[in-house]
């Protein structure tokens, strides 16, 4: 956000830990850091016009147009932990562009993979693909345990084409 807005005003809600991000951040003079502070307010009539940080009985009342709040909650991946590759740069789970893990039949989605952009929508739409890619997976390989099935027009094509 900073190359693309004249200012950018960070309140993290956790320390932040010494990273060459985190020096970016604190060396870019088009962001301004609020360490130890918290949204307590935003304020506007149309459209969001100010932010109103607390600290210790302080109140800092910023202009602004725009808000994102990240929450900077840590996903949970510790259950797989054992059953599929982790990115040991990143600690994330990779995938493929259609949710495949490392391991045949076992897909993920959201926060914990190496997808682009930690939002709530993106997470979303990578859990509706895995949920469709990991139905065609189970089309394609345990349609034979159930043929007396009728199965809809998409499993049927799977099943003759393939995924």
């Amino acid at each position: 956000l900073a190359t693309l807005a004249n200012r950018v005003y960070l309140a993290p809600t956790l320390a932040l830990k010494d990273s060459p991000l985190v020096k970016q951040i604190r060396t870019n003079p088009n962001i301004t850091l609020f360490e130890g502070w918290k949204l307590q307010r935003i304020v506007g009539t149309d459209f969001v016009e100010q932010a109103e940080l607390v600290r210790d009985y302080t109140t800092e009342v910023l202009t602004i147009d725009g808000v994102f709040i990240e929450l900077g909650l840590i996903p949970n991946q510790e259950f797989v932990r054992d059953l599929v590759k982790f990115d040991a740069e990143t600690g994330r789970i990779p995938i493929n562009q259609r949710c495949e893990t490392s391991v045949p039949g076992l897909f993920a989605a959201g926060d914990v993979t190496n997808i682009f952009a930690e939002q709530v929508p993106v997470a979303i739409g990578e859990g509706t693909k895995a949920a469709l890619s990991a139905w065609e997976y189970l089309a394609v390989h345990y349609a034979q345990e159930r043929p007396h099935h009728t199965t809809p027009r998409t499993e049927r094509r799977l099943l003759q084409h393939g995924p």
